[in-house]
């Protein structure tokens, strides 16, 4: 009944279906797997056109898997050039066959830790299967080849896709397809047959990367985005051209900023740009932001918006102002790992349809205020805590002295800075001053006038003053340079082991720049202490 109901209950039943989708009601359906290739236009909208389109992915499944199977001891060339295990030519089926084994060996390293709460993909069937597409769709598209992430994309469609067919095979044992159409379960069994789930995968696996490959790509999309500067918090000579850092820049430029204005002026007053984190959120579709199951609702929505994924870009703003209170009264480090480590939301329905409502709102209605009850960052539950035990290893205020060593034992002792001095309060030997001047010594038994001390403190804490102030700049410049060799260099890189840890040492290392230059206030534990 559902199947017919999903399928063949409207006239246009396509549009019908999409509305179910974007309204989140797909969660419990046995048949999500064949909705997903319908949206994503792996099978025609025409049904009775379904078993002859799947037959033929299938077959070219299969084809694509002969093509990529390489076995040298079986290999029957008398050229002795090529065919040796020590030949380093492109055509050699010894060199293409370590080449193999060594992109299965990458990938296998990033499938053995996909999702590892969820016990699914912890079967080494699973595992296997995955192993096998991302190496078959990596050796088809050579130019993209695999990158670190994709496992973050396959393993949900593979659990949709055998979740499916685990559920036709339960209702087939339990002999509820009796009561069906004899047709229609044969067609139902065709397209949920569990031999092939591994070849299904593959191709809405393969549709999806068609959609999203440009966004692991590092080349520099067409000459005219160049001199676009939609960078927000950075200078044109450290922007990143890639498509995915420039579609980015656009998002919060011209989504973001008239949006939520606020919001924008904050992130951009911390210089946080989007790329830290949402490189991340927008090639994972969202992957790593939500649940398994919401995880689901979210790329319902997003695949029966239509193949452009334009839904991305909502639902990215959408994230952003759902915690907007969070960031607005957060410091910076706090900001950070919000972004880095998004919140559980309890309504993941809420941030879908305000995503539709930010793209169009004369069609579709501002959803009910919504509270998401997220608890605050505490100080003993941080994201950050990582980077200050590997902080304080280093022992680098052993050699610089930047706090009082009376502070609060539980402050960070790197994220601590010393609090601006007054003229008058700077230790420039004022006090050895006021010694002498109290304390004649015994050659001289003359006092020094008072206006003439006086004028001698003015003058040293005056000297003093500049000292340090020359000082703090100059540590400041080489800081702020840093930062940005390091910012760019992190931006183009790939495959970084501890990526989130890195991102957030370098937004400390940030927060320390902003106070030396007085943009960012001190905490109030350090003013206090």
């Amino acid at each position: 009944d559902e199947y017919l109901q999903l399928f063949n209950a409207y006239t246009d039943y396509c549009y019908q279906l999409k509305r179910i989708a974007i309204g989140g009601h797909l969660r419990s359906c046995r048949f999500r797997s064949i909705c997903w290739r319908l949206f994503l236009d792996c099978i025609p909208e025409v049904r009775e056109e379904w078993l002859i389109k799947t037959r033929q992915l299938r077959k070219e499944y299969d084809e694509i898997v002969a093509k990529h199977y390489v076995n040298p001891y079986q290999s029957s060339s008398d050229n002795f050039i090529e065919n040796n295990p020590l030949s380093q030519t492109q055509t050699s089926p010894w060199n293409i066959y370590f080449q193999d084994n060594e992109l299965k060996s990458t990938i296998n390293q990033d499938v053995v830790r996909t999702f590892p709460e969820v016990d699914f993909f912890h079967s080494p069937a699973i595992q296997a299967s995955m192993c096998n597409i991302l190496f078959h769709f990596a050796k088809q598209n050579p130019k993209l080849g695999y990158k670190q992430g994709m496992h973050e994309v396959l393993a949900p469609i593979l659990f949709v896709v055998h979740s499916d067919q685990q559920a036709f095979l339960h209702a087939s044992e339990i002999q509820l397809l009796k009561c069906a159409d004899e047709s229609v379960s044969k067609e139902i069994g065709e397209l949920l047959d569990p031999k092939y789930a591994e070849h299904d995968t593959y191709t809405i696996f393969s549709q999806i990367m068609e959609i999203i490959g440009l966004w692991y790509s590092q080349d520099t999309p067409a000459q005219k985005f160049d001199s676009m500067n939609v960078e927000p918090f950075s200078n044109s000579n450290d922007n990143s051209h890639s498509f995915l850092s420039i579609k980015l820049k656009m998002i919060f430029e011209q989504i973001l900023k008239r949006k939520a204005p606020d919001l924008y002026c904050f992130l951009e007053t911390m210089q946080i740009a989007p790329q830290i984190f949402g490189i991340r959120w927008l090639r994972l579709l969202f992957g790593r932001e939500y649940s398994m199951q919401d995880l689901l609702v979210v790329w319902d929505a997003i695949f029966a918006d239509g193949v452009s994924f334009s839904l991305c870009d909502y639902i990215f703003v959408s994230m952003l102002i759902v915690i907007k209170k969070l960031l607005l009264s957060s410091s910076y480090s706090e900001c950070m790992a919000y972004l880095m480590k998004y919140p559980n939301v309890p309504d993941v329905h809420y941030i879908i349809n305000l995503s539709f409502h930010l793209r169009d709102p004369l069609n579709y209605s501002a959803p009910n205020e919504y509270s998401p009850h997220i608890m605050p960052i505490t100080n003993d539950i941080n994201y950050s805590s990582k980077i200050v035990v590997a902080q304080e290893e280093v022992s680098v205020n052993e050699k610089v002295n930047v706090i009082n060593s009376t502070q609060k034992a539980s402050r960070p002792r790197t994220l601590s800075l010393r609090k601006k001095k007054s003229v008058d309060s700077i230790d420039t030997g004022v006090d050895a001053i006021k010694s002498l001047a109290e304390t004649p010594s015994s050659s001289e038994k003359n006092v020094a006038p008072k206006q003439m001390v006086k004028e001698m403190e003015i003058m040293d804490g005056l000297a003093a003053a500049e000292s340090t102030e020359n000082k703090i700049n100059y540590c400041w410049t080489l800081i702020n340079d840093q930062i940005r060799v390091l910012q760019k260099c992190l931006s183009e890189e790939e495959n970084l082991k501890n990526e989130d840890a890195i991102f957030i040492a370098l937004a400390e290392l940030k927060k320390v720049r902003d106070i030396l230059k007085g943009t960012l206030k001190l905490p109030e534990e350090v003013t206090t202490s």
